[in-house]
């Protein structure tokens, strides 16, 4: 517990350094609290097991949060302001319906006797979502300009850089064995990956596309298939949207550049032990491929598709429990009550029953509606715009199997993520509603990060 009370305190002195930056500065530093109230998990994790990392993180949340509204409040930031445009968002039904969802799991599973412990985790997460879809959302929309994200994403790889120190010593002490990197910069190395291509890129080519090769390393060194998933299909969308936007291509000798760096990058992953792991890795994705974590989440996906179809109405509430095979540790496995699935799909109908199938289903639609908004021939929506559709889409296609959706850790980035996205492709305001996101009503002075 001293473990968790020192990062909550380092936290909390970065949060009030930031006000009194504030304070004494004029500058509105709202974009400094929401990063480290983001990259949190991973400060932590640094010397923090998953566990505890869990509780920093929502203790600092908790600390964070007061820290961010006493800024929004010194900029003259209003309710209807920040929560009109996001209601007009693709997102917005699912986001009621999650709402009502963890409400009713959260009762339910009390009047259950389900675990307190795990109750209220559980209708933490929810609620860390719709604070980021919510209020983060608006905030980033309005104030983050892609100096913010080129530094989001330095911020991150420097937090990537122990993770990628221990790997490089365990390869050449043991090359033969398997080793990855599994830390909670896993999950941002993907983003950061896109974000870097789409955001960064086409205006600054050398450090977009070097942050995106580092994020690509990043992201293959994890051997996280759910991400590696996720990273596909970001991309895949970001080359769509960029045949219909058609951004300004690089030199020829900045394109030169970067293939011949892209083509050294690739031999030198292929020749070493990282790319004979990443082939075992891609040919077990199937039960009885010999991998034990495919066959586990196997097991777990159909215990909890047949708790669903035995509670379907009403789920087994916020913390509730099924019978399922799951591991012990990294090579140990038992059959017992678990509170988690791996599946976010599954995990909210799991939990909440009717209600929860409803959320997925707007949640579907809403991805649908973005994405056609985004996509479709004619689009008024810019590169950057269609960026996050791109983000959105990775994080849910990750969520398969890999949670991140559902996980304390990254949910209120996941809210964050689904308002932006949703903002950049909403339909105007009615005439007369003002033109900005969460416009202030006095300027203290310009953003930290602008």
């Amino acid at each position: 517990m001293l473990d968790v009370a020192a990062a909550l305190l380092a936290v909390a002195v970065i949060q009030g350094a930031c006000l009194l930056a504030a304070a004494a500065l004029r500058r509105d530093v709202r974009l400094v609290l929401i990063a480290v109230t983001f990259l949190t998990p991973l400060l932590v994790s640094l010397w923090l097991p998953v566990d505890q990392g869990r509780v920093a993180y929502a203790a600092a949340a908790v600390v964070g949060l007061p820290a961010l509204l006493i800024a929004d409040h010194r900029a003259g930031a209003t309710v209807r302001a920040t929560l009109g445009p996001v209601a007009r968002t693709p997102f917005a039904p699912f986001a009621v319906l999650y709402a009502a969802a963890a409400s009713f799991g959260l009762v339910y599973g009390m009047a259950r006797g389900n675990d307190v412990v795990q109750v209220v985790g559980q209708t933490w997460t929810a609620a860390l979502f719709l604070v980021g879809f919510c209020w983060f959302a608006p905030r980033l929309r309005e104030l983050a300009t892609p100096r913010f994200w080129v530094w989001f994403a330095l911020a991150v790889a420097v937090l990537s850089l122990p993770g990628l120190a221990d790997l490089a010593i365990s390869l050449a002490q043991n090359p033969d064995v398997f080793d990855r990197v599994l830390a909670k910069t896993d999950f941002y190395a993907f983003v950061c990956l896109l974000l870097a291509v789409g955001l960064v890129a086409p205006r600054k080519p050398a450090l977009g596309w070097a942050l995106a090769g580092f994020f690509a390393v990043v992201t293959l060194v994890t051997f996280t298939r759910s991400y590696w998933l996720g990273a596909a299909v970001g991309c895949m969308v970001l080359a769509v949207a960029a045949v219909h936007v058609r951004p300004k291509l690089p030199s020829g000798r900045t394109a030169a550049l970067g293939a011949s760096v892209l083509a050294i990058l690739v031999a030198a992953v292929a020749v070493s032990p990282i790319g004979g792991f990443a082939v075992d890795r891609v040919t077990q994705t199937h039960r009885g491929s010999g991998d034990t974590s495919v066959d586990l989440r196997g097991l777990e996906l159909n215990a909890a598709v047949r708790q669903v179809r035995e509670t379907p109405f009403a789920g087994i509430g916020s913390g509730g429990e099924f019978w399922s095979a799951h591991a012990t540790s990294s090579s140990a496995t038992a059959y017992g009550r678990v509170n988690f699935v791996h599946n976010a799909y599954v995990y909210f109908p799991l939990k909440f029953g009717v209600l929860g199938l409803a959320a997925v289903v707007a949640l579907l639609v809403g991805l649908a509606q973005c994405g056609w908004a985004a996509l479709r021939p004619g689009s008024a929506a810019t590169l950057a715009d269609r960026t996050w559709v791109a983000v959105f889409g990775a994080v849910l296609a990750a969520s398969v199997t890999a949670p991140n959706l559902v996980d304390p850790l990254y949910s209120l980035f996941c809210g964050a993520v689904a308002g932006v996205a949703g903002l950049a492709v909403a339909r105007p305001a009615p005439a007369g509603a003002p033109a900005r996101v969460g416009t202030p009503a006095r300027v203290e002075g310009e953003p930290a990060w602008a």
